[in-house]
């Protein structure tokens, strides 16, 4: 479990970048580590970063594996957050991620006020306005992002 909903809706976001970057690429570390490798089939339901309740959740988590495994997979899971703790991400991975959360609040699609409304839905059940405003105010949002990055954040 993480922080309560609204309670610093900038690590609202940084938790939702860092779990697209974990998991949500064939580049990325755990898709690499357990899912090319063999490991495991998939992710399992409501794997990542979800704070759409009251408080928030990150859950690491893997289909279709062994029995007499689960010592190998947490270890594998200490080392590939260790690896990434220590190495970061590529400046090119991060920026598209960037590039998806900027697109995805400019750009209108057909399903752009119910990715809005998605966005903002834990704000609004628990009256968090401040989630609502975060994900309203984009240009900011992005602007601490980045500073973050270049600060060593990710």
């Amino acid at each position: 479990m993480c922080d309560e909903i609204g309670k610093d809706p900038q690590e609202s976001l940084v938790l939702s970048v860092l779990s697209y970057l974990l998991f949500d690429t064939p580049s990325s570390p755990f898709y690499v580590v357990f899912l090319e490798s063999g490991l495991a089939s998939g992710y399992c339901a409501g794997k990542g970063y979800d704070n759409s309740l009251k408080y928030s959740t990150f859950v690491i988590g893997f289909d279709d594996i062994q029995d007499n495994s689960s010592e190998v997979i947490q270890s594998k899971i200490f080392e590939t957050l260790e690896r990434v703790a220590t190495e970061g991400f590529e400046e090119q991975t991060f920026e598209s991620v960037i590039h998806l959360i900027e697109s995805g609040n400019r750009i209108a699609s057909n399903n752009f006020g119910i990715g809005l409304f998605s966005r903002m839905l834990g704000g609004i059940n628990h009256e968090k306005h401040e989630v609502i405003e975060s994900n309203l105010d984009v240009s900011n949002s992005v602007t601490k992002l980045r500073e973050l990055y270049k600060n060593g954040e990710f």
